[in-house]
């Protein structure tokens, strides 16, 4: 048996900072993060849950792969596709009422274990106004930043927030010189093309913080950008889907009187069927 190794990068954090505490946990445990080394491009996927008002957390769920495994997967995937949908719908969790969708709920998944990555998802309670310093993570009154100055605060917390847990874990997964291709759910983040556009610019200056080591291309997108096969949001529905379920098990949870912080519940009353599944898996 092969001795295990620490595959995760330290990476410079804040001491008592959330960051601090993900790094620790990482760099103790080998054997948890995968290897992309081999990787010429990290591909990464993001998407969000907990926004309406009953939910007690907002959820904001990564995937993270190499780029060796996209092409077999997306083969995969597309076989999928033609034996289970006639038609070419999409995949996420808040459509799990549909029949054909729920068939193809397990096999989207059981073909995700077949990818080299990492999923990773960060859960912030409510009560919890901001994970930054300051009422805001920029300080919207200095001329670099002059482009944020109409962007809602909350969406701006969101998008720093992601911004910020994206470059952390690239500068603890990645390599040298590997391109990084950044595909987001349709989000009020990226609502247009002038909004992708700053958001693509404040994820180069945020990441250069994090990552000590030169990058490849860095690029970002939606899912508006598949090339009309849902390739693109069949890797963002894992995140979604993932999303999604931890979303109603923290709701059912907290109003059943059950929630506790050290406990994750895969079943239990009060939580929809749709959930269990994706938390089991």
């Amino acid at each position: 048996m092969s001795e295990p190794r620490n595959i995760w990068g330290a990476v410079k954090s804040a001491p008592g900072t959330i960051f601090d505490s993900i790094n620790s946990n990482f760099a103790s445990t080998p054997n948890v993060v995968p290897s992309l080394r081999d990787s010429k491009a990290i591909i990464i996927g993001s998407d969000y849950s907990g926004e309406s008002e009953e939910e007690p957390y907002v959820v904001y769920s990564f995937l993270l792969v190499g780029s060796n495994d996209i092409q077999e997967w997306d083969q995969n995937r597309e076989v999928l596709r033609s034996t289970i949908f006639p038609d070419n719908r999409r995949m996420s969790y808040k459509a799990l009422g549909e029949k054909l969708r729920r068939r193809f709920l397990a096999p989207i998944l059981e073909s995700a274990d077949n990818l080299e990555g990492l999923s990773f998802t960060l859960a912030i309670d409510k009560n919890c106004k901001s994970i930054f310093d300051n009422d805001y993570p920029l300080d919207t009154t200095r001329p670099d930043f002059e482009n944020f100055r109409n962007w809602k605060p909350s969406v701006l917390e969101k998008a720093f927030t992601i911004l910020h847990t994206i470059s952390f874990l690239i500068a603890g997964i990645g390599h040298p010189n590997q391109d990084i291709f950044w595909f987001t759910d349709d989000d009020q983040i990226a609502a247009n093309p002038r909004m992708l556009t700053w958001l693509t610019k404040a994820f180069s200056w945020i990441v250069s913080d994090y990552v000590d080591f030169d990058l490849g291309h860095l690029r970002c997108g939606t899912t508006s950008c598949d090339n009309g096969t849902r390739q693109i949001e069949d890797l963002v529905c894992i995140p979604d889907l993932i999303a999604g379920a931890l979303s109603e098990q923290f709701r059912a949870s907290v109003l059943n009187g059950v929630a506790d912080d050290r406990t994750l519940w895969l079943s239990g009353p009060g939580m929809r069927e749709n959930a269990p599944p994706i938390l089991w898996w």
